[in-house]
């Protein structure tokens, strides 16, 4: 879906310009603290998924293609604080999704 999404609006929408980029990142990071919290829901109820916990790493890796993508427009890749600062924020999901033990 956002995949779909950035084919059909993110170049010809100019979300690269501008502010219009934080919608983009938002619905990215969002997707991946909503998986965040269902592998954390399971752990705290004792009921470990690898599957969900592998669906939110999996997630992560989407977004952070997304970011290399991201980079290759100009406007963005001369703002490299918020687009590292997004890649750190994934990071942190990534940490605190990963299956224990």
């Amino acid at each position: 879906m956002q995949a779909g999404w950035a084919g059909k609006f993110f170049a010809p929408e100019k979300y690269f310009e501008g502010d219009k980029i934080l919608v983009a990142l938002a619905v990215l990071l969002g997707f991946n603290v909503l998986y965040l919290a269902a592998a954390w829901w399971s752990k705290f109820r004792g009921q470990t998924n690898k599957w969900l916990s592998g669906s939110a790493i999996g997630l992560a890796a989407v977004a952070l293609a997304f970011t290399a993508w991201f980079l290759t427009f100009a406007p963005l890749a001369q703002r490299p604080w918020l687009m590292f600062g997004f890649v750190f924020l994934i990071d942190l999901v990534v940490t605190r999704a990963r299956p224990a033990g």
